[in-house]
């Protein structure tokens, strides 16, 4: 499930940038040549997923196979789309369009590896958003022929709201080698689905009206719906006119507030005031009763609502996931530093002190004669070794009249070796070691040495 909702937003990301180049290069297009133009976009939709799926496929396996893999697909794919969507003579639309689909296959590649982060689908929401008003207007302006471009745009802001729903459950959303702590209260259960509708029902409903078939639907849906409403308000009046007549009406030329049978010097003894009940009255009386008692139904409800919320869980998520194309960067440039390394080791003045360099023709020594110093391996250990290997007929030699032990000599440049190397201390026996270095190259080792 958690691929799938992936692959789902990966796929928004790269169609929705796809559409941007795909509708810029029409619209620079075709106001340059003064006419609407397309272009069939087939091959713009086999290398994006192509490199989705070769790149995911191919992950574990050698790097030599993504390279050949990657480059036959993107080969073929600009050959197809040169052909059948490039007229000839169009080099500079021609050179556009196999930039555009060059990148479309960046996109979908890097996507098989590294998971779209919220912030990108947030990016693609709102460029879907301002292309697209952007792209009507012109096409408004031209009177082309925009179905096609409503539909496309009104995909992509359906994709890229339904992306950014889902990477509110997503726990993978960091970028680089970090911890993040992830407090997760409650259950979504269905408000996920919810949150989805009312976000996604809007806006959409709201585009979808540039469309005149059915912006025609919804008038008459509209009017419907209002006829009904204003109907059954009719109805309502109705009944509450006859409710009021049931009610006994004033005697004949009465006078609005006061009651017949008195002129105007009649005594006021005994006089009644009569007041009247406006209709509109009563239905306000009545609204109001009925906005009170469903608030005070939607405040029990809301009062004996459980709560949602459960108990929080931080949760670990480590991303170590690296696209090939850094990798293989990574290995090339340290590929080169080593190589610079190994060059610059060839020459006495690279080192800080002679010591280093007489150490280093020493290991050169050793690994012609298959003593390799070990990655955990000290400089004692591997002296040691070396004396060792050394056999007995060469443990001691002549050089210009003096006897040297190799034993003794060794073990002066592991001394003095160490000492340069934790204590910064200069050396002063350069003269021995140049003698040790020669007395090793005529010596073979042998495992049949071992010092007293």
């Amino acid at each position: 499930m958690e691929q799938i909702k992936n692959a789902l937003k990966s796929f928004t990301v790269v169609f929705s940038e796809a559409i941007w180049i795909y509708y810029f290069i029409i619209l620079f297009t075709s106001v340059e040549r003064d006419d609407f133009v397309t272009m069939n976009t087939l091959w713009w939709g086999v290398a994006g997923i192509g490199g989705y799926i070769i790149n995911a496929v191919l992950s574990k396996r050698k790097l030599v196979f993504i390279i050949v893999g990657n480059l036959v697909l993107v080969l073929f794919v600009l050959y197809k789309n040169w052909n059948i969507s490039v007229p000839e003579g169009a080099l500079t639309f021609g050179i556009t369009v196999t930039v555009a689909v060059i990148a479309i296959w960046m996109r979908s590649a890097h996507f098989s590896s590294a998971k779209p982060s919220r912030q990108d689908l947030m990016r693609c929401f709102e460029g879907n958003i301002v292309l697209y008003l952007l792209f009507a207007f012109v096409y408004m302006k031209k009177e082309w022929g925009a179905d096609t471009l409503h539909l496309v745009f009104l995909t992509a802001l359906c994709f890229s709201l339904i992306g950014m729903i889902l990477s509110l459950q997503s726990h993978a959303d960091s970028r680089g080698e970090e911890v993040t702590e992830i407090r997760k209260v409650g259950k979504s259960s269905s408000f996920t689905v919810v949150l989805l509708a009312i976000f996604a029902s809007i806006p959409l409903l709201s585009l979808s009206l540039l469309f005149p078939g059915v912006n025609r639907t919804v008038t008459a849906i509209f009017f419907g719906v209002w006829n009904g409403v204003k109907w059954l308000g009719s109805i309502f009046t109705q009944f509450l006119l006859w409710f009021a007549h049931l009610f006994p009406d004033r005697p004949n030329g009465e006078i609005e507030g006061i009651q017949s049978g008195g002129g105007a010097g009649a005594s006021n003894e005994g006089e009644e005031m009569v007041f009247t009940f406006p209709i509109m009255w009563l239905l306000l009386g009545i609204a109001a009763i009925f906005a009170i008692v469903a608030l005070m139904v939607i405040i029990k409800v809301l009062k004996n609502r459980p709560s949602l919320v459960g108990e929080a869980r931080p949760k670990k998520v480590i991303i170590s996931k690296e696209p090939w194309w850094d990798y293989l960067m990574r290995k090339i440039t340290a590929l080169l530093l080593n190589l610079r390394m190994s060059w610059r080791q060839r020459f006495p003045h690279f080192y800080h002190d002679s010591v280093y360099w007489y150490f280093y023709q020493l290991k050169k020594w050793g690994k012609k004669n298959g003593l390799t110093l070990g990655k955990s391996e000290t400089s004692q250990e591997y002296i040691h070794r070396i004396i060792r290997a050394v056999p007995l007929e060469k443990a001691e030699q002549l050089y210009n009249g003096e006897k040297y032990s190799i034993e003794e000599l060794l073990k002066l440049l592991n001394k003095d070796y160490l000492a340069a190397y934790y204590g910064g201390m200069a050396s002063s026996s350069q003269e021995k070691y140049m003698i040790l270095i020669k007395l090793l190259q005529s010596v073979k080792k042998s495992g049949s040495y071992s010092p007293k």
